[in-house]
């Protein structure tokens, strides 16, 4: 589905089956590399599931994934309003580490907030050259305004 549809239409068919909710803002990012969607896929997914493993039982709790570009770069954030965490540097657990390996290996960091009881903020910035593919909606959307 990544390769055929993209990240925002994967991360809402991810929505709909999650066991908490998940609000996706996507600012039209278009279609990049696959090692870049590869690497934002799996990062993000790497998150719902910290979230769904330690805090999906708490009433209330949501996730936000914010997908923005400008002038050659793509922001991520992935935001939660769950049980946070005391070290979210990344020098424990092997999620935090994989989440900062697929990133760097796109050419950027990963930064992680978070605190106990306030939630966790993951934010990338992924610098991508102009899009790879069409996107069927872009193109459509471009053919019947211009």
């Amino acid at each position: 589905m990544l390769r055929d549809h993209g990240l925002a239409d994967v991360f809402r068919s991810l929505a709909m089956t999650a066991p908490v909710r998940i609000i996706i803002d996507d600012d039209r990012t278009g279609r990049r590399s696959d090692a870049v969607e590869a690497a934002i896929y799996f990062c993000t997914l790497e998150a719902i599931q910290d979230v769904i493993k330690h805090a999906a039982s708490q009433a209330g709790v949501r996730i936000r994934i914010r997908l923005r570009r400008d002038a050659g770069t793509i922001y991520l954030l992935i935001a939660d309003n769950g049980v946070g965490m005391t070290t979210p540097t990344g020098q424990h657990g092997l999620g935090l580490i994989s989440m900062r390996d697929r990133i760097g290996a796109v050419g950027d960091q990963l930064r992680i907030t978070s605190a106990p009881g306030r939630g966790t903020a993951i934010r990338a910035t992924i610098p991508v050259p102009e899009p790879l593919r069409s996107n069927p909606d872009e193109t459509q959307a471009a053919s019947t305004t211009g």
